[in-house]
């Protein structure tokens, strides 16, 4: 009964959701290419006979989380073929640019029972691998009852989150009843989902996976490559991550401090949206800064003050040239970014005090010493104190390698379970 109101309430704002699409798809175009995929309607004949795996990523987070895991499954089953779910155009672009064709990817169907069931008659998973919280009912109802194996991984789930899904109990206990295992991150958000109705039997606490991040050595090529073509073996470089708007004013207002004291310092500015550089870089241009993009692959002279990073899947290489990384999302109430992506190289942390998204791995980064969580005022002071403050620098820098180090092997522990589901 549940689930039919469920659906009778998604068909009725279903236009307003496509509309919302639509006018987001004027700055992303994205969004409204390969409308039929949302819909169920693959040309899936090339995975005809095969033995599936689907790994749903929704957005760019899923997505940096599935990666590592995503590789080891193409090597540890080869005789499978993988099917890699996203719901964003952003995310899409990354599961492409790693993967290409070593994966059949394609957007996730919208949660209507059609949409769901044409999919799955085209795909016939044996197993869905959902990544941190993607439970949409209809995905999981009708997987379920195909008797396909399901396992939610690094799962997580906020006192928040908690108390919505209480709000709707009986779709929620429906829903997580019908999966086989769920992996979580930490042992409080076993505990949340426990209280939604989920046995203990079904949970495994495997860690976060996210700290399985490494840098491997072709990475670490490219990245001392592009410090010596660019020019920025001399410069002191302060990179600000997945920033939003509001963000990048209280930035650069504080990169004019750190200029007046340290000529040779320059900001790589990474906009979480690569679509809002456009106006990133005219708010930049309006403070007379000289600005280059990385998409032009030109030489950073001594005249440029500002990269601006205009396009996808570079950060994380970027952010290994950075002497100071301030990461965005957080000094604005949108709950933060990864941090861990500055940590696994052992660059010094700062973040804004909004990172409910992030909130078990701030606390492990600001208690352990990686990471210093400000208020947005004082940005610029503890820019200045950490150019200054070397050994401070170099303390919060062994603490972040640290940190990565002693928190790893939850893909391999997710991995396990998957082979036990897999049989």
């Amino acid at each position: 009964m549940a689930r039919t109101l469920y659906n009778c309430f998604l068909y009725l704002v279903f236009p307003l959701f496509v509309l919302r699409m639509l006018t987001r798809s004027l700055n992303m175009p994205g969004y409204r290419r390969r409308f039929s995929e949302r819909f169920g309607i693959l040309d899936t004949t090339n995975l005809k006979g095969s033995n599936i795996i689907w790994v749903h990523a929704a957005s760019v987070g899923e997505v940096f989380v599935a990666t590592p895991l995503i590789k080891s499954l193409l090597t540890n089953y080869p005789k499978f073929k993988l099917v890699v779910t996203t719901t964003t155009p952003t995310s899409s672009d990354l599961i492409t640019q790693a993967f290409g064709d070593s994966v059949f990817h394609v957007y996730v169907p919208w949660d209507l029972p059609g949409s769901v069931k044409r999919f799955l008659n085209n795909v016939e998973p044996k197993l869905l691998v959902l990544i941190e919280r993607e439970l949409w009912p209809n995905i999981i109802h009708q997987t379920n009852f195909r008797g396909c194996a399901m396992v939610l991984v690094n799962a997580r789930l906020s006192e928040r989150s908690a108390s919505h899904y209480e709000k709707f109990s009986s779709i929620a206990s429906s829903m997580l009843t019908s999966l086989d295992i769920v992996a979580c991150q930490s042992e409080e958000d076993a505990h949340r989902f426990i209280s939604l109705g989920l046995s203990p039997k079904q949970i495994v606490v495997t860690g976060n996976m996210k700290f399985d991040l490494e840098v491997s050595a072709t990475l670490e090529a490219e990245r001392n490559e592009f410090i010596e073509s660019s020019g920025l073996t001399s410069r002191f470089v302060i990179l600000a991550a997945s920033t939003h708007p509001g963000e990048e004013k209280a930035i650069l207002e504080s990169f004019a401090k750190v200029k007046k004291k340290n000529e040779n310092s320059i900001l790589i500015l990474a906009p979480r949206h690569i679509e809002r550089c456009d106006d990133v870089s005219k708010e930049c241009f309006s403070k007379n800064w000289q600005v280059t993009r990385y998409s032009e692959k030109m030489p950073i002279n001594a005249e440029h003050d500002i990269l601006l990073v205009d396009t996808m899947g570079d950060l994380l290489k970027l952010m290994g040239v950075a002497n100071l990384a301030i990461v965005g999302g957080s000094f604005v109430p949108h709950g933060g970014h990864n941090m861990l992506e500055a940590a696994v190289w052992g660059v010094p942390i700062l973040t804004g005090p909004y990172t409910r998204n992030f909130d078990e791995i701030a606390k492990l980064l600001v208690s352990s010493g990686a990471m210093l969580q400000i208020q947005p005022e004082l940005l610029s002071s503890n820019l200045l104190k950490l150019i200054d403050d070397k050994d401070m620098s170099l303390r919060m820098s062994k603490a972040g390698k640290k940190l990565m180090k002693n928190n790893r092997g939850s893909k391999e522990r997710t991995l396990t379970l998957i082979s036990n589901l897999l049989g």
